[in-house]
């Protein structure tokens, strides 16, 4: 549980491959997690053997004998000889050559991100213990799913007429878009990774009242 102002504001799952680690109080990964899991054996059901109804043979109607019409003598036609049309040669039309799509550049702003996923599981996706500020890896928000959302937000699209200035395959452009990747992370860190926290913080009500500072903005 994540508690605030001694009220609990989230509840938390550790996900796939995190355990609950209790000398930390949060989730850690399974190899750094010391716990035991003590299992029971099954308990099995006694089989029932499968009750077999008798054979019925089936009964056999007499098969009767079919009834032979008298065969007719043939008429025989008289033998003209065939005409043979003239073999025209075929028409060849001109072979076309496939049309080839241009390959499209390769992706180098993604790429440079993927390689730096131990840096930013280190230093970025953590999150931190109200009590002490003991980090640990983030449940909500991991190198996977923001990889995923990077790709839809920038490159495939997601139904709106922008998109995330990632410029992902502009040699003169792609180090803007890691700028911009970096102050995404910058402000989401302050707003939701730090506590990992499901939504924003709350800036303008501190304690039910209104901020005097955004009045004056």
């Amino acid at each position: 549980y994540v508690c605030r102002e001694g009220r609990v504001t989230n509840r938390l799952a550790c996900s796939d491959g995190r355990a609950f680690d209790a000398s930390i109080g949060a989730c850690n990964h399974e190899s750094l997690v010391d716990c035991v899991d003590p299992t029971c054996p099954p308990t099995y059901f006694p089989t029932k053997l499968p009750t077999f109804s008798p054979t019925v043979s089936p009964t056999f109607s007499p098969t009767e004998s079919p009834t032979t019409s008298p065969t007719d003598s043939p008429t025989e036609s008289p033998t003209e000889s065939p005409t043979v049309s003239p073999t025209e040669s075929p028409t060849m039309f001109p072979t076309v050559s496939p049309t080839v799509s241009p390959t499209p550049p390769p992706s180098l702003a993604i790429n440079i991100i993927k390689s730096k996923q131990s840096l930013m599981e280190q230093h970025v996706l953590k999150s931190y213990t109200a009590n002490g500020g003991t980090a640990y890896p983030s449940i909500r928000y991991n190198f996977d799913g923001f990889m995923q959302s990077l790709q839809i937000m920038a490159n495939d699209g997601f139904g709106a007429d922008f998109k995330f200035m990632l410029w992902d395959r502009d040699r003169d452009k792609f180090r803007l878009g890691l700028v911009n990747v970096a102050a995404f992370l910058a402000q989401a860190t302050v707003e939701a990774i730090y506590e990992d926290t499901c939504d924003e913080l709350n800036w303008q009500q501190v304690a039910g009242r209104v901020n005097e500072m955004i009045l004056f903005e």
